[in-house]
Formats: structure tokens, sequence, C-alpha cells
């Protein structure tokens, strides 16, 4: 028998995410957000998946990963563009905007990577 899990406090997890992705931390607010993703039965998922993606994202960029960012920017692009302009919060409109020239740089043949591109903050 599965253990039930406590109650997600978005409004807490979300600030958390925020916060920990804006200090370079995207792995864990990757985590931080996944916790509200798994909780939610919602539309609102694919929000939670698309931020989700975003950090997985920029956490590749550590490791120079860029197949691996190229594929979840797009990804999180594709989901997060139905929330336009905010959600929870979140300006997606500014976070698209910011996440755009990654993307495109990404799919360069050969990408110039970090070269000038502010890493989007929240």
């Amino acid at each position: 028998m599965e253990a039930e899990r406590p109650p997600v406090n978005v409004p807490e997890n979300l600030r958390r995410g925020v916060a920990l992705f804006n200090a370079g931390e995207f792995w864990e607010a990757h985590e931080a957000w996944e916790d509200i993703w798994q909780a939610d039965s919602s539309e609102e998922r694919i929000f939670w998946q698309g931020l989700i993606q975003v950090a997985a994202a920029f956490h590749h960029l550590g490791n120079r990963n860029w197949n691996g960012m190229r594929t979840l920017l797009r990804r999180a692009e594709e989901k997060l563009v139905k929330f336009l302009p905010t959600r929870e919060g979140v300006d997606v409109e500014r976070l698209l905007r910011e996440v755009r020239p990654w993307r495109e740089e990404l799919e360069r043949e050969r990408p110039e990577l970090p070269g000038g591109l502010a890493v989007p903050r929240l």
C-alpha cells in the first residue's frame, strides 16, 4: 500500500522554486516545482511542467549538454505559450522572450554558447 503524500503548499513551493532559479540553483528549482506538478491534476499541470523543463534546461548549461538544453527549451516554450502573459505571478511572456535567444542559438549548426546571453530570471 502506497503512503499518502502530504499536501503541497503551492505558493511556498512556487516562491522557493523562483528563488532557487534566480540563484542559479536550477535542479533544486526543478524539484520544488515538480512537487506541485505531481500533485496537480488540472490543466495547470502543463504550466508547472513547462517551468520544470526551463529549469532542467538551464541545469544542462552547467554540463554543456546543448542537445538536452535545446530539446527542453523547445518543449517548455510549446507548453508555456498557452499561459501568456502571466500565470501564478510568473511573467511568462518575459520568460519566453528571455529563453527564445538561447533556443535559437542552440538550434544553429555550431552554437556559440554561453556567449553574451543572460540566463533568464523570474
